[in-house]
């Protein structure tokens, strides 16, 4: 071994250049694996049974994205990147590589073109320089695609210096009662994730105004996504549900006000849902975009499972009033429709029996007959037809059926 040897040193660099990173990273690619699913985040912990008892974390080396979300990574709380798995979709910015990964329109959700591939889950992006950490670059990242193949997560950062964003959110969750009635149960925790994939969500309006003065109950069922993970996380003071908490219920009640009570509650009119929709209506050539859009929310659907007067004891003695005035009002017309219907169901019967004659009045008295005894069942003795006319033979057999004998 010769220290005047100019080679010597260059041997020596080029040995602490490559084999270090290898050294380094062999206990890693054995130990990664093993340990990553038991340091996967969680955005809270429940430590009691009532649903305020939750806590916010933000521990976690690794991370666990399912098909559909989008999560953020965070360095000190400084936006770092969005991971994505939803398969056939990625960020614009993979697209256009123009735009900056500091920029909103970076991280716009959109189809994959067809000269393109999807959003990896471990996107790597070169920078300037990075050819004078190359070995170690390379065997990082071919370290994070090992663990992610073998267990499904994927590497954040050391936390807590850099982890995913969990962020406060409010939702309410659909659920049947014992007697099969429609019910919303009220959530309030934590999440780590933003749901770039359709899904549902509800917004419960407890009061809203009608044209009768009689407030009503309504549940807005939408189904929505995050158009813009960037712009849900950053853009929005109290999130991106509060948005829609604040932004909703004053477009509903625009809609119903101008309504009366009955069309409101059958839910024949369409104005309510269409109003919800235009909110997250994306821009398209004669459709202008809606507000909810620029807050990174596209509503692709809206439903009114609920509709419902406010129960009595929430109203005020006036709006009581009112309410019986309203529905009074929508009986009355019901009464006169089905008055309505039974007038020319009579008239329809009295041209045909004046048309038939005998045999359109002995059908009468089949349909008579027969009403009777589905009314009677078995609690009464039901004497059909008259004086032993053959024809009632046929008349006992029908009420023999119907009382569930054999004729």
């Amino acid at each position: 071994m010769d220290f005047t040897d100019p080679m010597f040193y260059v041997y020596l660099v080029v040995m602490l250049y490559v084999g270090i990173p290898i050294l380094f990273f062999i206990p890693l690619f054995v130990a990664g694996p093993l340990v990553a699913k038991s340091l996967v985040n969680r955005p809270f912990y429940q430590y009691g049974p009532d649903e305020k008892d939750v806590i916010k974390s933000t521990f976690g080396f690794f991370t666990e994205v399912e098909p559909g979300q989008v999560k953020i990574v965070e360095r000190g709380g400084r936006f770092i990147r969005c991971i994505m798995r939803y398969p056939g979709h990625t960020f614009r910015g993979y697209v256009v590589p123009e735009l900056h990964q500091n920029t909103a329109e970076y991280w716009d959700v959109i189809n994959t073109p067809d000269d393109c591939s999807d959003a990896r889950a471990i996107h790597r992006k070169w920078r300037r320089y990075k050819f004078i950490y190359l070995p170690y670059h390379l065997l990082w990242y071919r370290w994070k695609i090992w663990v992610y193949t073998t267990t499904g997560t994927i590497f954040t950062g050391i936390a807590p210096w850099q982890t995913v964003r969990v962020y406060p959110i409010e939702y309410f969750r659909e659920k049947t009662t014992d007697t099969g009635e429609f019910e919303l149960e009220r959530k309030k925790n934590f999440s780590d994730h933003f749901r770039a994939g359709n899904s549902d969500f509800f917004v419960a309006i407890g009061s809203a105004d009608t044209l009768d003065k009689v407030p009503v109950k309504i549940v807005i069922g939408m189904v929505l996504r995050i158009q813009n993970p960037w712009v849900a996380a950053y853009d929005n003071d109290q999130g991106w549900t509060a948005r829609l908490y604040a932004t909703i219920p004053s477009q509903v009640n625009d809609v119903t006000r101008n309504l009366p009570l009955d069309q409101v509650i059958s839910g024949s009119n369409q104005d309510i849902t269409n109003r919800v929709v235009e909110l997250g209506r994306e821009a398209a050539p004669g459709i202008a975009e809606g507000p909810l859009v620029k807050y990174g929310i596209v509503i692709e659907q809206a439903t009114t499972p609920d509709r419902s007067v406010l129960p009595q004891d929430k109203m005020s003695t006036t709006q009581q009033q009112l309410a019986a005035v309203a529905l009074a009002r929508v009986a009355a017309a019901a009464r006169k429709i089905s008055a309505a219907a039974e007038a020319n169901a009579a008239l329809q019967m009295t041209r045909v029996m004046k048309a038939g004659g005998d045999h359109a009045r002995f059908a009468a008295e089949i349909e008579r007959d027969v009403r009777v005894a589905q009314a009677a069942g078995d609690r009464a003795i039901i004497s059909i037809g008259g004086g032993g006319r053959e024809d009632n033979k046929f008349l006992a057999a029908i009420l023999a059926t119907l009382k569930g004998g054999r004729p």
